[in-house]
This record gives C-alpha cells, sequence and structure tokens, in this order.
C-alpha cells in the first residue's frame, strides 16, 4: 500500500500538468479559439464581439467566462432602454438615482 502512495505521489505533477491547465500570457491567448460563449446566439454580431473579448481578459485573469439567455439579454436590453429614455437617472453619476425609477415613465 505505501508504495503505491508513493507512486501517486511522484505522479501527482504529470497528471496535473496534463490535465488541461493552461496559463496565458496575452489576451490573443486567453481568447476561446471559436468565440464560442453561453448565449451567442441571443445577440448581435457587435455585441457577441464585445462580450467575447471580454470573455478573453477575464480568462487572462482566471475568471469564469461569461455569457447570457434570452431572459436575462431581454431584461438587460429593457432596463437599458428605459435608462437611456430617462436620462435624468443617471444626471450625477450618483449610483442611488438609478432606483427613483417609476412606472409611469418613459420605457
Amino acid at each position: 500500500m505505501r508504495t503505491n502512495s508513493r507512486v501517486l505521489f511522484l505522479l501527482a505533477p504529470l497528471l496535473t500538468a496534463s490535465a488541461g491547465c493552461q496559463e496565458f500570457f496575452t489576451i490573443d491567448e486567453a481568447c476561446h479559439p471559436k468565440g464560442n460563449f453561453r448565449g451567442k446566439n441571443v445577440m448581435g454580431p457587435a455585441e457577441a464581439a464585445a462580450t467575447d473579448r471580454v470573455n478573453c481578459y477575464r480568462r487572462l485573469t482566471s475568471l469564469a467566462r461569461v455569457g447570457t439567455n434570452e431572459y436575462i439579454y431581454t431584461a438587460s436590453e429593457g432596463v437599458a432602454n428605459y435608462v437611456l429614455q430617462n436620462p435624468d437617472l443617471l444626471g450625477d453619476l450618483d449610483v442611488s438615482d438609478y432606483f427613483r425609477q417609476h412606472v409611469a415613465r418613459p420605457g
């Protein structure tokens, strides 16, 4: 039993190295080869390209890649349209102004 434990201890670094852990040194190295992420088909081409580039930066810093789905995208689009139609919400860039949303306002 002890022999097996020693063998596994010596093989552990080799197994870890072959498990697909990769270190990236540039943004382009960190980009997914196909630019795929969850929900790419929900977005327009420009939005998908921007999200893919953000994911390159996230992957370079060992953060999880981000994605979306139809419901999250639709909700985000609605909030963005509401803010665009009510620019006073973020007039002085005070985050608490954002909470002054009302149903009676446009958007």
